[in-house]
This record gives C-alpha cells, sequence and structure tokens, in this order.
C-alpha cells in the first residue's frame, strides 16, 4: 500500500498536474500513515 502510494506521488510529481490541494491531502495521507514511524518520505 505504502509502495503504490510512492508510486502515485512520483507519477504525480512527473506529470505536474497536481494541484496545491491535492498536493496537501497527499502528504497528509502520507504524514498519518507513517506517523508512528521513520520518516520514509524524501522527495
Amino acid at each position: 500500500m505504502i509502495v503504490s502510494l510512492f508510486v502515485s506521488v512520483k507519477v504525480h510529481n512527473k506529470n505536474k498536474t497536481l494541484r496545491k490541494d491535492q498536493r496537501s491531502w497527499l502528504w497528509t495521507t502520507i504524514n498519518t500513515t507513517s506517523k508512528s514511524r521513520q520518516p520514509i518520505v524524501s522527495l
């Protein structure tokens, strides 16, 4: 699940089609998902 999330993020970053609200929502989701772990997000 996390892997697919990262893949989605990378694809979106490549396309540069994410609006600010979508990006914020994405980061909120990632931060909530990895709250109890080490931060593995470094984009």
